[in-house]
């Protein structure tokens, strides 16, 4: 979590967080469910409402709580709600834009669990929402923990209230058409020419979706015309991922890599929810060695996630310092690292 100036102002209202466990006790449960039912809900935290990412901890259960799979494999089904605690600004929208969480034993070993890419929207007093955790690596048999990240935005806008993306079947329903679309290219009428590759398109989705392409594709542009949007600088599986998202409002699994190359594209056709996950992402995998090529799509596209760097390499700068990556960024860009070494200094790592 980066730091903030002492005098940067941040919304006041906070909300609870709440994590269910639930399970279906067999004869041989019996027990652990009367030995645990008073610990089902369990606070792990308040959040203050801001752009940034809250890592949330659960404490340990046991493991003959768990459920089964058919496969015999070990899962927990996990609620988490966010609870509003004032009705102060009721119609401002809390958006849920990611949510990660892991399983780590008592070794510190861990798993990834659920990576959610979903808009979620907390326009009343409550969000749940749920996922089974699939604890197979788990190798402690007594107790295992929880760590994950609540990516939480505010809107600037006091009246936006903003719409939830809700997995409900209608909506699963609508995204699977899209897809179809997408996949079979019925009807379509734009083409994006992304080198020799073509890929075909619907100029009212990529218009509704974004301004650029909507700009682009008025009657009198060249785009209109000739029924083609060149696109040289990305290359095509990050075009067909950003189509992904403008058709389904969905991401693939995301790694470092296409999470830079698909922050370029979102940031370029202002595909601002598409950035904010990208940046969510890209600010939960940053490590020694990956925070050169990180901070490079930072400071070309989005400034917090650039924040979220610096702080990361004040907090390991001992090992950083020593890095090839360090030494690359002081010939390419010495004012950035000055800039970095006066926030260093200023925040006392």
């Amino acid at each position: 979590m980066n730091h903030m100036d002492q005098d940067e102002e941040v919304p006041t209202e906070e909300f609870s967080s709440v994590l269910h466990i639930h399970w279906t006790p067999s004869l041989d449960d019996h027990y652990d469910e009367l030995l645990f039912q008073n610990n089902r809900t369990i606070i792990i935290g308040s959040f203050l409402v801001s752009e940034v990412t809250y890592v949330v901890k659960m404490i340990t259960h046991q493991s003959k709580s768990l459920k089964r799979k058919s496969s015999g494999d070990p899962y927990r089904e996990v609620t988490v709600t966010l609870q509003r605690s004032s009705a102060r600004n009721r119609r401002k929208a809390l958006n849920v834009q990611g949510i990660l969480f892991f399983v780590r034993d008592e070794t510190g070993t861990h798993e990834k669990l659920a990576c959610k890419s979903f808009r979620y929207a907390l326009a009343e007093d409550e969000l749940s929402f749920s996922f089974e955790m699939d604890v197979t690596q788990v190798t402690s048999e007594k107790v295992f923990y929880i760590d994950g990240h609540i990516i939480i935005d505010y809107p600037s806008d006091p009246d936006q209230t903003g719409l939830a993306h809700c997995p409900s079947p209608v909506v699963h329903k609508l995204s699977e058409d899209f897809q179809y679309l997408l996949d079979e290219n019925p009807f379509s009428d734009i083409t994006l020419k992304c080198g020799d590759v073509d890929i075909p398109s619907h100029r009212n989705i990529l218009a509704s979706r974004s301004p650029v392409f909507k700009a682009m594709l008025r009657k009198t542009t060249q785009e209109s015309q000739t029924g083609a949007i060149q696109i040289e600088d990305i290359h095509p599986d990050t075009v067909r991922a950003m189509l992904k998202y403008i058709y389904c409002a969905r991401t693939e699994d995301l790694s470092e890599t296409s999470a830079c190359a698909l922050l370029y594209a979102a940031d370029k056709y202002e595909l601002l929810d598409l950035k904010q996950i990208c940046v969510a992402h890209l600010k939960s995998v940053i490590s020694n060695d990956n925070f050169f090529r990180i901070l490079d799509a930072a400071v070309a596209h989005d400034e917090d996630l650039k924040l979220v760097v610096i702080d990361y390499i004040g907090k390991n700068f001992t090992e950083i310092e020593q890095s090839a990556d360090w030494g690359e960024l002081k010939k390419q860009n010495p004012e950035l690292v000055m800039d970095i070494l006066t926030k260093i200094v200023k925040f006392n790592y």
